[in-house]
């Protein structure tokens, strides 16, 4: 019998066959063993309580059930996995376009974060009602990721005292005016969520940005405050973080 290479594509669709008429469709997660622009979607995938499974991605030496980056990548490239050479990456067996179109319509893979975003959000109505409150989603999504820009580019990697110190100066007057942006614009639209009285992708992204930053950012920035002690600083944070 004469074995012949098969395409992650025709892989996925011949999965999609085995499984019971009735089930959802399947997603894959490409991604590193990290948080990063794939956290959303993680939190996004959950919440809907989607079927989905995740490939990991690392760079040599290579442990467990991770994957080569430094191999699967040339590849990807190659087969149109990854069109930008980058991570994350969706691949959604849809059934319903498989039934419609047939099996090589049935497989759906995209990049970009953003995109993936979008793509599961419109699924499930995790987007507006109309144009307008499209618009409002993404401006509060735009100014969420603005604000994560300031402190990862002031912050994330930086080891020295001064490397913190400079973080510091960020965090009292660049983080506590931008979350009072926020705060005020959530407070404008109205509602429990930060556009409206229901959840949507900016909430995501909003909760990954703030519980990163708690976890990871202000924890070290906290402990640099014992030798270097500034109350301004937690007063005005706190105030800011208050509005959100």
């Amino acid at each position: 019998m004469e074995l012949k290479a098969v395409s992650l594509a025709a892989l996925l669709l011949l999965l999609s066959d085995l499984r019971p008429a009735g089930a959802g469709a399947a997603y894959t997660l490409h991604y590193f063993a990290a948080r990063g622009k794939a956290e959303p979607i993680r939190l996004l995938l959950n919440e809907l309580q989607l079927d989905y499974t995740e490939i990991r991605y690392t760079r040599p030496p290579v442990t467990g059930n991770m994957m080569n980056w430094e191999e699967e990548k040339p590849e990807g490239i190659a087969s149109g996995l990854f069109p930008f050479g980058q991570l994350p990456v969706l691949t959604h067996i849809h059934r319903p376009v498989l039934l419609q179109q047939g099996k090589e319509g049935g497989v759906v893979s995209m990049a970009q974060s953003g995109a993936i975003m979008n793509y599961i959000g419109r699924q499930h109505s995790m987007y507006g009602k109309d144009i307008f409150q499209d618009m409002r989603i993404d401006e509060m999504i735009g100014g969420i990721g603005d604000l994560k820009a300031k402190w990862r580019d002031r912050f994330y990697g930086k080891e020295t005292a001064e490397d913190l110190a400079a973080a510091l100066l960020l965090w009292r007057e660049e983080v506590p005016t931008w979350l009072s942006f926020i705060g005020t614009l959530k407070k404008k639209h109205g509602g429990r969520w930060m556009v409206g009285d229901e959840l949507t992708l900016a909430d995501f992204y909003a909760f990954e940005a703030l519980d990163g930053a708690m976890r990871y950012a202000l924890p070290r920035l906290l402990s640099h405050l014992v030798t270097s002690p500034d109350l301004s600083f937690s007063r005005t944070f706190s105030a800011a973080w208050s509005e959100v």
